[in-house]
């Protein structure tokens, strides 16, 4: 998990490069040949015109980017007030830019977003191609960082539309590698891949170094996070490296983030040596240029090399020094891993206080860090209920206002004269009545429209609380269970016996996962993939899935029908009702007893009944068993654990197929549960 943290912190590095790399014609090609930085805001004092101005101001704040973003946001602004001032297009274009990119390389990136939008709607009005290139570019790696993927692939592929209109092959090809690396974000790895290795190609072609090390680095790091072959990224990234030193424009970071590359390779095929020059390469670069973030890549990497190098106290030097670093400077992503390295390192040299400390430390920063991802998701969802009360509340303020204006017409025409006096009033009335209706009607939906809400509210309540605990817990009991075997000090009875509890808490976890699964499916599809299929093949598939949990308790699952018939549903969906109720059976039933599967025909459709000898359901919980809201999970014979989700989703899933659920229970007796299914129309 560390390594690959540290990888994709590499990852977005060269992503970032990029992305700029993709608007350095936007920036070079006005500023080309302007004098050093000093000489510029010298010039600032001189009488020269606000156009001149403008420009100067902009340089500025272009060469403070990544050095200073304060300062670069401050040349920014004044340029922004002195563009608006002269309506000077251009300028008020690169003012935005500066400013989305500032913000943007502070973490704001909702004020980076805003600023990126008017500089592209000023752009497309202007249909000024090198400028529109930019202003999406921007609008691409801001929806990256805000996780909208899907909004950023469609930024870049306008941009990449832009330059394959104008024949740029080096912006092509910059282009391709940034909209890779979104695709590595979808997950989809094939696709990214595609995408380095044409913008290698177009690189290539037009002899482009700085995007040919670009596009090596970042196969380079797919080959080494994603496809796990060390040797085929040792090779990119020494072809990277290679190039990069024969470049004849400095480019250290680059140079850094190679270095670490190689490093960190080495260190994984175990070539110590090796792996310690290029790490210390990449220290020293970093700190000479003040490449922060390369630096306590560095520092983390070269503490897990002074592990392998039996010199612990030396890896707790460092990873105490890039701990206390990563909190000052707020490079939050790389602090788990220091404290992993620390625990590891002092547990080494004895110190298990120390190393408890650390480890502690780690699982609450892994805890924060999940919970603050969870309070993301919350929000998102609350700001959706009340972006969509505040929808509604506006659309009835609209009807109310038409209403009104409608009352003052009726009134105006009232005053015409006492001839239509009679009509008139008529009239009104049932306007009056109408306009009360359509209020009435307004304030039903509204009402209808809380209710809603708040069932999802309740809902998304539900499903945090079973994903907190009946996901993460099991997940934590595991994962305490895999250290205890893989410490190497059990017997082989205990090892056994950890075994089993693991297996139990992985079956428990995955039958969790399958109804969350199927649920959220059911949630976001317009509805079932209905087909005919074997009803029998079905039952006997469960069957066989459930046997292991069977006989553990030694229950004897029978299925009995006289002839197999062919239903109309979605097997998917009847496969998981018959999956939960046959669980359910086992869960509720005693060692040594029977559970019984039938088929019967009853008018069209094809019930499933299940039976058991278990302890049965209360008569007063039968009637809630199927809602949501009220049923609660009950332990089994044995104390197994559910989560109360299956019989709700058992009805949705049976009611979605236009069958339905039904349940008979005595208590100490057994229960009946069954369901029904369409049965296939038989075509002539």
């Amino acid at each position: 998990m560390k390594y690959k943290a540290i990888k994709y912190s590499l990852f977005l590095i060269s992503f970032l490069l990029l992305s700029f790399g993709g608007n350095r014609l936007f920036i070079d090609s006005i500023y080309a040949g302007e004098p050093d930085l000093s000489g510029r805001r010298d010039s600032l004092k001189m009488d020269i015109k606000p156009e001149q101005k403008i420009r100067i101001l902009n340089w500025i704040a272009s060469k403070y980017l990544f050095t200073n973003p304060d300062s670069s946001q401050f040349y920014a602004r004044r340029a922004l007030h002195l563009a608006k001032q002269e309506k000077n297009s251009n300028g008020l274009i690169l003012s935005w830019h500066y400013l989305s990119l500032s913000r943007y390389y502070q973490g704001e990136y909702v004020a980076a977003y805003n600023h990126a939008i008017q500089a592209s709607q000023l752009a497309d009005s202007l249909n000024i191609a090198r400028y529109q290139a930019g202003c999406y570019t921007d609008i691409g790696m801001i929806e990256t960082e805000r996780g909208n993927f899907r909004e950023s692939l469609k930024a870049f592929t306008k941009v990449l539309s832009i330059h394959e209109e104008n024949g740029d092959t080096s912006s092509i090809a910059a282009t391709l590698l940034n909209i890779g690396l979104v695709w590595e974000h979808l997950k989809e790895y094939n696709k990214a891949m595609e995408n380095y290795k044409e913008a290698l190609f177009l690189s290539d072609l037009v002899k482009d170094t700085l995007n040919q090390i670009y596009a090596l680095n970042n196969i380079g790091v797919a080959q080494d996070a994603i496809l796990k072959n060390v040797d085929s990224a040792l090779y990119y990234y020494t072809l990277a490296s290679n190039l990069n030193q024969r470049y004849s424009r400095s480019n250290y970071y680059s140079q850094a983030t190679l270095s670490h590359n190689l490093g960190d390779i080495f260190l994984a095929k175990g070539l110590l040596n090796a792996a310690e020059t290029h790490l210390v390469a990449a220290l020293e670069m970093s700190e000479k240029y003040q490449l922060g973030s390369v630096r306590l890549s560095a520092l983390e990497t070269i503490s897990r090399l002074e592990i392998e190098k039996k010199a612990p106290r030396r890896a707790i030097s460092l990873a105490r020094e890039g701990y206390y670093t990563a909190h000052k400077q707020e490079f939050a992503s790389v602090i788990p891993s220091f404290l992993k390295t620390l625990s590891g390192a002092f547990k080494s040299v004895g110190n298990t206080d120390s190393a408890l400390k650390y480890s502690e430390l780690y699982s609450t920063v892994i805890e924060e860090n999940q919970r603050k991802r969870e309070d993301e998701e919350v929000k998102k969802l609350t700001l959706a209920v009340e972006l969509a009360q505040k929808e509604s509340e506006i659309e009835f303020q609209k009807r109310l206002v038409k209403e009104k204006a409608n009352q003052n017409q009726l009134l105006y025409f009232l005053l015409i004269g006492a001839l239509v006096l009679v009509i008139l009033l008529a009239y009104l009335g049932f306007r009056l009545i109408a306009a009360k209706n359509i209020v009435d009607k307004a304030n039903s939906q509204i009402a209808e429209k809380n209710k809603q809400l708040s069932a999802l509210n309740h809902l998304k309540d539900r499903i945090f609380s079973l994903i907190s605990h009946d996901v993460r817990g099991p997940l934590k009991n595991m994962e305490g269970l895999m250290e205890l075997i893989m410490e190497g000090s059990l017997s082989d009875e205990e090892r056994e016996k950890l075994g089993m509890q693991l297996r139990e808490q992985l079956e428990a976890t995955d039958s969790v996962m399958d109804n969350l699964l199927m649920w959220s499916s059911t949630m976001m599809r317009e509805g079932p993939a209905k087909q005919d299929f074997d009803i029998c093949y079905m039952v006997k598939d469960c069957q066989k899935n459930i046997q292991y949990l069977a006989a553990k308790k030694e229950i004897e699952v029978d299925f009995h029908y006289k002839r197999c018939h062919t239903v109309h549903a979605d097997p998917t969906m009847a496969s998981l009702v018959l999956r939960n109720l046959l669980t359910n059976a086992v869960k509720f039933s005693p060692p040594s007893s029977k559970v019984q599967v039938n088929l019967a025909e009853e008018e069209g459709k094809m019930w499933v009944r299940v039976l058991d000898q278990g302890i049965g359901v209360p008569r007063e919980n039968i009637s809630h068993i199927f809602d949501l809201k009220q049923n609660q999970s009950t332990p089994g014979t044995w104390g197994e654990k559910g989560t109360g989700l299956g019989m709700p989703l058992c009805k949705e899933l049976v009611e979605m197929n236009d069958g339905k659920i039904r349940v008979k229970s005595e208590e100490n007796k057994g229960s009946e549960f069954s369901f029904s299914l369409p049965l296939a129309k038989i075509i002539l």
